[in-house]
This record gives structure tokens, sequence and C-alpha cells, in this order.
């Protein structure tokens, strides 16, 4: 399932760990559609039926669960921007009222990530689409997925960087800091930005390209760049053998070691019959 709402725990330690319970949680942005996928597949639309009734968003059965991983824009956004706008800036410290904006800080180089990166796994997409007749989608290019997912709240939708600096949803979110002493700050790159969207986000989606034979430039520098911020290594000479990689999600962890293997895993018998 995606997620359903965007907050932020106020009121940190020393050590940058959220007191129990936090001092204040604060709702940012409450998501009016969310993707949801079920195994077996069948069960997707009564799910997704029960949770809108119960919750705030509207739910969006997915056809599978590969369909739900690879449409998960937040590992691209970002670890995309953590690296494309912040990766020069990890050494400088700010006052609280300096903190940038994390959305407000995409720039054309950043946006020209993301959108590279999106269309890596956009390849991945059309292999699959094309090879297995299964239909994805819920996998968008990026800035579809920002248009239907915000609506009006995008001011200027003629560039993928105008799109995340006046999405008045996104105002006013900053970027993930630690505090380094009791005024200033520093850009946290143990984050869930970094420590979840990557381990369990991206480099699952960068495994499935290589089970797909999808080349990923953008996405394994990404990958390569800040898992030397995290003192992990999830790549090595571009291939996935890195020390690191058994403490993640990718599909090769669990004995899936081709493309047709993933389907069967994800996508079910019920979906099977259906293509045939």
């Amino acid at each position: 399932m995606s997620k359903l709402y965007a907050a932020r725990a106020e009121g940190v330690n020393s050590d940058n760990n959220y007191p129990d319970p936090p001092r204040r949680l604060t709702l940012k942005i409450v998501y009016s559609r969310v993707g949801l996928a079920t195994l077996p597949p069948c069960h997707a639309a009564a799910v997704a039926q029960i949770f809108t009734g119960l919750l705030e968003p509207g739910f969006i059965p997915y056809n599978n669960m590969l369909e739900l991983t690879l449409s998960n824009q937040g590992q691209i956004i970002h670890p995309g921007i953590m690296y494309g706008a912040f990766a020069d800036k990890l050494d400088e410290s700010y006052r609280e009222d300096e903190i940038p904006l994390f959305y407000r800080s995409v720039e054309g180089k950043t946006a020209d990530l993301l959108e590279a990166m999106s269309r890596e796994i956009l390849k991945i997409k059309e292999i699959i689409e094309t090879n297995f007749n299964i239909e994805l989608r819920g996998v968008q290019p990026i800035a579809r997925w920002l248009l239907e997912s915000y609506g009006e709240e995008i001011e200027d939708r003629t560039s993928l960087a105008g799109m995340f600096q006046t999405n008045r949803s996104y105002q006013g979110l900053k970027v993930p800091v630690r505090p380094i002493n009791g005024e200033r700050y520093r850009i946290d790159v143990r984050s869930r930005y970094l420590m979840e969207d990557i381990p369990y986000g991206l480099l699952v989606s960068r495994a499935i390209a290589e089970l797909a034979g999808v080349s990923t430039p953008r996405i394994d520098e990404v990958i390569e760049e800040t898992s030397g911020w995290m003192g992990v290594q999830y790549l090595m000479d571009g291939r996935l053998e890195g020390r690191d990689l058994a403490k993640t999600r990718i599909p090769q962890n669990y004995g899936v070691k081709s493309l047709e293997a993933l389907i069967e895993m994800t996508v079910g018998s019920d979906e099977k019959e259906r293509r045939r």
C-alpha cells in the first residue's frame, strides 16, 4: 500500500531520536488517492472499498503487487532530490530558520535526474507488459503522477521543476536534518528518505531491472552515491554484489532469479488465468 499521509514529528533529542511519543505530530499532506494491491490480486477491489470507507483517501486497486512496487514514486523523488539538490550541501550547517525547503529546492538539474530515473522505471514496465501481457497502468511518468495526485494544488505545470516548486501541498516541507549542537543543524543522510527508500524501494526496482535486462545508469548513480553517505554498499561496479544486500528486500534475496519467477510470485494464479 502507498502512504496515506506525510507527517512530521517534532521535538527531537540530541541523538536525533524521537521521544516516545513525539511532542507533536503534524500532518503536512493528506493524499486524496492511494494505490493498493493484494495477494492474491483478486481481493484488491474489495479491500480498497473497505479501506476507502474507513479512511479519508480514496484507495485505487492495482492489478498486482508488481504494479504497486514499480509505481512507488517516493523511491524516485526522495533519494533523487536528496542526491540531486543536496549532494553539495552535506557539510553545511543551518540555523533552524535557514533549513532549506525540500521540494522547492528542485531546479533544472535535479528535475532532469528525476525524469531520467522515471524513464528507467518505465522501461521495466514496457518490458514486462510486452513480454507477459500484464497491465501495469499505475506505473506512470513522474510528471503525470504529480498532476494526477495533486491537480489544482500545482500552479506551474510547464516544467517538472515548476510542479515541485509550486505544489501547495509541498510548501513548508524542509530537507531532513539532524542537530549538531543546540542551534545548528546538518542534512540528515540517515533519514527515511535514504535509509528506507533506497533498500526497500529504489534498490528493489533496480533489482527488478536487472531481471528484465534494463540498464539503469541514473538510478545506479543515485544508489552508489547515497549508499556511501549512509556507510553501506549495495552495488559494486554497477552490479548487485554489495556487502549489505542481504539486509534489503530485493527479490533475489527471496530466491527469485528470473523475471518469470517474479511474475509468478507477484501476479498470482488468478491473473494468469485472466491473461489466457
